[in-house]
């Protein structure tokens, strides 16, 4: 009431996260928000029949949502949480979108969505959230959102990174021991690929609210045969927590990515 008192002439907005005991506090002590913003990841599909179900009347904007957070996600035994690949959540963005806009309940609600990160960062892992990569390169995220605002698919896509398999995926493996990785992949445009393997620890960071994190350090002395979409390497010596990520570029500023965690212990 006081933001309208002195300036009547523009609506008053309030950002949350997705709560059900935030969203009736907005509703039961703020009945003067002309619109609500929200912020999911998970969950930012079910906002619009969430939202009319508490009550709630008046426009609302998805203020921050992107793929599943590690929080979100499937983990191996010992906890280290599954990411998709970058085609998974190409899927993500391009269905929460359009649910949340055009398809489910309190779709006719919603100004739109802002999707998360039109950047990089590491946040558990490199490739989390960022829709880029720190060269620039756009994942497939960014060709959904195109599609989605636009109504056209970009010139030239991303590559399309199907799946990466390995006996050493969500495993417990010996120090120092070979292993194969595979992924299946293909390009829209058929571009030449270049595949980029790496072997890094586990991140150990913890970080509150998108704090900086560093980057974990990486092996490329692991690497013996890794130019192309099947990949040799050598598990490391030390025991601990590792992944295996991919990087595919296509050479005209698109790429994919895939990463699996792993674990070495002594036999």
């Amino acid at each position: 009431r006081l933001v309208k008192k002195e300036d009547p002439r523009h609506p008053v907005m309030t950002i949350i996260a997705f709560h059900p005991g935030k969203l009736s506090n907005v509703i039961t002590y703020c009945p003067s928000i002309d619109i609500l913003g929200i912020n999911s990841y998970g969950g930012a599909a079910a906002a619009g029949p969430a939202l009319k179900a508490a009550g709630w009347t008046k426009p609302f904007a998805v203020t921050e949502f992107g793929v599943r957070g590690f929080w979100e996600v499937g983990t191996t035994p010992w906890g280290a949480p599954l990411e998709p690949t970058s085609q998974e959540k190409a899927r993500t963005f391009y269905a929460t979108h359009r649910l949340v806009t055009e398809q489910n309940d309190g779709h006719e609600l919603c100004l739109g969505t802002f999707a998360f990160l039109w950047g990089w960062k590491q946040e558990r892992t490199a490739t989390w959230f960022g829709m880029f990569l720190p060269g620039l390169e756009k994942l497939p995220p960014v060709d959904a959102m195109t599609r989605v605002w636009t109504g056209t698919w970009p010139t030239n896509r991303a590559p399309i990174l199907h799946s990466v398999t390995s006996d050493a995926y969500a495993a417990v493996v010996p120090p120092g021991q070979p292993m194969t990785a595979h992924a299946e992949v293909e390009d829209p445009e058929e571009d030449p690929l270049q595949y980029d393997w790496i072997v890094t620890a586990e991140s150990t960071a913890r970080s509150e609210g998108g704090d900086a994190e560093s980057v974990p350090e990486s092996f490329p002395l692991l690497m013996e045969e890794s130019g192309g979409p099947e990949c040799q390497f050598r598990t490391p010596a030390q025991p601990g927590d590792y992944r295996l990520f991919l990087t595919v570029r296509d050479g005209r500023g698109n790429a994919a990515t895939a990463n699996f965690p792993f674990r070495v212990e002594m036999p």
